[in-house]
């Protein structure tokens, strides 16, 4: 688990639970701290309730993702359902009523769950951007993405 500080005592945490690998599908998450320990409750900020942006560091790879894709906030609060701990076995309909309203406090905003695949190994930064409190907060991460088994060397 990673740590970024987001300014008055606010910290998000990358929940990496393996080391990213070439060509894998995986799902980058991150919680939002305040600073008693409790999750943030998250705005949204220019559509969607967080931003990312990912760079190797030679610059051949850059990326733009939003949680669940580019989607709704109302698309990315059902996946953010389905990724959490214990997802329920299908979305009712009244589920998504209650989700096809503007972001509010009833809703599961956390973990901001990105789907992403690496496509070259190497060194890489992420930014993951939030809206606290009507302020941009930026978090930033450093990893090392490794080959994966039957890949050759870009």
């Amino acid at each position: 688990q990673f740590e970024s500080d987001l300014g008055d005592g606010r910290i998000m945490r990358w929940d990496a639970k393996e080391p990213p690998v070439v060509g894998r599908e995986t799902t980058l998450r991150f919680t939002i701290h305040e600073p008693d320990g409790s999750l943030s409750k998250l705005e949204a900020y220019m559509g969607m309730l967080g931003h990312m942006a990912i760079r190797r560091d030679d610059g051949a790879v850059f990326t733009h993702l939003h949680p669940a894709g580019n989607l709704s906030v109302a698309a990315q609060q059902v996946f953010q359902i389905r990724a959490g701990d214990k997802p329920p076995r299908r979305i009712t309909p009244e589920m998504m009523e209650k989700l096809c309203q503007p972001p509010n406090a009833d809703m599961p905003q956390q973990p901001l769950a990105f789907p992403y695949e690496f496509p070259k190994a190497g060194r890489y930064r992420l930014w993951v951007q939030v809206k606290l409190n009507g302020v941009v907060r930026t978090a930033v991460f450093d990893t090392v993405v490794g080959e994966s088994a039957g890949l050759a060397a870009n």
